[in-house]
């Protein structure tokens, strides 16, 4: 390029011509230029450089997060392959036991002791429904008295949380403690319900009548019946068992 005033050669970044000192006019332009161009180049790198800082970041909390869930999931599975194998070890070993353990559960039944005869069936994972089902001796021993036992079990216990907790629970213990009765007396009064077309046995038609004459009592005593009403429970509605109920609790506080 020509200097302006000498017409002298000049190079683009001579600040001023080398033959007559004067001012390079393009020059000083050009290096404005540069400078704002290299201040934006510097600017755009920092933010370049903040934004992949946090995308990296960003990228190392989800591999690690999904890291986690993988290890989670492998927990996870390997633990209920273990309870699994652990649940089938304890039906064979109780299938291989079931004249010892049976001989435990009659006697448990025979002196009344429902709790511990549902507690040690849960321990012992001895199940009345299972993929032993054919194999399973459990099955037609107690496929039905255990139900009968589950249904008793939870119709005492709603009976006490019913009697016994305290009044803002009132509702929800009458209507769960009616479900259970309701349960109960399906699975004792009205037996042949879940017998399909086949016939109870002695022993489960004498345990329905044991758990029945015991429920009666459990009412009378708790829940302020009458021998005549408790009697006259299983053939009532739910609704109306639940008005009788209620009634009868607050007849009882009201004596208090």
């Amino acid at each position: 390029m020509k200097c302006e005033f000498c017409d002298g050669t000049l190079n683009l970044e001579d600040a001023v011509c080398p033959h007559c000192g004067r001012p390079n006019t393009q020059a000083q332009k050009h290096i404005q230029d540069m400078k704002r161009y290299q201040g934006e180049f510097e600017e755009t790198k920092e933010y370049v450089k903040k934004k992949t800082e946090s995308y990296s970041q960003v990228v190392v909390r989800v591999v690690i997060l999904g890291i986690m869930l993988l290890i989670t999931a492998v927990f996870f599975i390997l633990g209920a392959s273990a309870d699994s194998i652990k649940r089938n070890q304890n039906i064979k070993e109780g299938i291989k036991r079931f004249d010892e353990y049976s001989a435990i559960l009659d006697g448990y039944l025979a002196e009344g002791e429902y709790t511990k005869f549902n507690a040690f069936m849960s321990e012992k994972d001895l199940r009345v429904y299972s993929s032993y089902r054919d194999s399973n001796p459990y099955t037609e021993r107690y496929s039905h008295i255990r139900p009968m036992v589950e249904c008793y079990i939870n119709a005492v216990d709603s009976i006490e949380r019913y009697v016994f907790e305290s009044s803002s629970h009132g509702t929800n213990t009458l209507e769960n403690m009616n479900e259970n009765l309701d349960y109960f007396y399906k699975r004792t009064v009205t037996l042949e319900t879940y017998y399909y077309g086949e016939e109870p046995t002695d022993e489960e038609r004498e345990l329905a009548e044991k758990l029945n004459y015991n429920m009666k009592w459990i009412l009378c005593t708790y829940c302020g019946l009458t021998e005549e009403e408790a009697e006259e429970l299983p053939n009532m509605t739910k609704s109306k068992r639940g008005v009788l109920l209620e009634e009868k609790k607050g007849e009882v506080e009201s004596d208090e």
